[in-house]
Parts: structure tokens; sequence; C-alpha cells
């Protein structure tokens, strides 16, 4: 029974946190763990050309604007572009894939799930779309 308790009471100040939340309260005051007021500051900010509230822009992290700038430049090929060598070859569908940029050439760093269900890695060059290996079943 007090287990019972402990979590029912852990969940009814849950939703009471929440609800102060939602009706724009600082849950700080209430010896709540965080204040809901940088967030509501930040979207108070008027529109640089006057008008509603806007959500503070959220920037790409650093890596991807390398990423893209090395593709404008040519420099790379287009991850559509690797994705569709990749299931031309291997088939299934792409889970998971990164840009490794620590040597000459950039190398993508793709995982396939096959069509027979599994997993394979495979390591494209990013200049040309060549591939350089892979492991794991096909």
């Amino acid at each position: 029974m007090p287990v019972i308790y402990v979590t029912m009471t852990r969940f009814i100040a849950l939703l009471l946190s929440l609800l102060l939340i939602a009706a724009g309260i600082d849950t700080a005051a209430f010896g709540g763990e965080r204040s809901v007021a940088p967030w509501r500051a930040q979207l108070a900010q008027k529109n640089p050309r006057g008008g509603k509230a806007v959500r503070p822009f959220r920037r790409a992290p650093p890596e991807h604007d390398k990423a893209r700038d090395s593709m404008k430049r040519g420099l790379i090929k287009s991850f559509g572009d690797i994705r569709r060598i990749v299931q031309r070859r291997f088939g299934g569908k792409v889970i998971d894939a990164d840009l490794d940029r620590s040597g000459t050439p950039f190398i993508y760093n793709v995982r396939v799930l096959t069509d027979k269900g599994t997993v394979v890695a495979v390591r494209v060059n990013a200049q040309n779309g060549r591939i350089l290996g892979s492991r794991g079943r096909r």
C-alpha cells in the first residue's frame, strides 16, 4: 500500500506541475525544479518586422553546415545520391548514415537494413560515390 501511495503522489505532483506550466505559472515559485519563465520571455520577443512573437531560431550543428557547404562546392555528393547508390547495390533501407571528414577523401558510413533482415555497414567515397567496402551479410 505505501508504494502505491508514493507513486500516486508523484503522479499527482507531476500532473499539477504540467497544469501550472500550461497555465503559464512559474513552477519555481512552488519549489519546482525549473522555471518556464526564460522560454516564455523568448517567445514574448517581438518579430523584427513587428507582429506576433516568434520562437527563437535554432541553428543546425556546425558539422551540418560544413557538410552542406562541402556539397555546394562540389567536394562531396549529396546524401540523396549516396543513398540511391547504396540502395541500388544492396537493396533494403538505409537506417543510419554519417559523414566522416577526418581524412581524405571524405567517407560516408552508411548502415543498411537489407531485405533479408540483416544490417550491412557500407563505406562510400563521398566525392565520387564509389563503394569502398562493406561489412555484414547481404
